[in-house]
């Protein structure tokens, strides 16, 4: 959830039936204390970091087991068709060596491309707007980020 007080509206998520409540690192007034909250309603707990936070910023919950899922924005948030910042590849491939069984999603600027380097770099999961729904088959599209994603892991 991109909002401020991610505190406010966890419950509600779970309520609405999420299996996983994302929310921004620097948005938590105590990551720990929300992440174990989040982790008692029996749901995933995900940290989103932007473009210009550095990955330590999610290892102490990582260390501490709270976190199943770690989401790199690789643009800014806000909206859509921005350009890829691959500084973040950096930042994904520390995660992937120190913690090789977390979810690593990577969202923002996802292309052929762009793909590739992601799943390099140890993300498992791509989300992408513009490239999918921009596609003249978008179908293919995801096809395409699927194997991206397949053959990177079987590496």
């Amino acid at each position: 959830i991109a909002v401020i007080n991610p505190e406010r509206y966890y419950k509600h998520l779970v309520r609405a039936g999420a299996s996983q409540v994302t929310f921004h690192v620097e948005a938590a007034d105590d990551a720990v204390s929300l992440a174990r909250e989040i982790k008692k309603l029996g749901v995933r707990v995900g940290l989103a970091l932007k473009p210009g936070t550095k990955c330590e910023s999610a290892f102490e919950l990582l260390e501490l087991g709270l976190v199943d899922a770690v989401l790199f924005l690789s643009v800014n948030p806000g909206f859509g068709g921005q350009t890829f910042q691959h500084q973040v590849m950096e930042e994904v491939k520390k995660v992937r060596e120190a913690h090789p069984h977390v979810d690593i999603i990577v969202d923002g600027g996802i292309n052929a491309s762009t793909a590739t380097k992601a799943a390099s770099a140890g993300a498992n999961v791509l989300v992408s707007g513009t490239f999918v729904f921009g596609a003249e088959s978008p179908a293919q599209a995801i096809s395409f980020l699927r194997d991206t994603l397949v053959q990177a892991h079987q590496k």
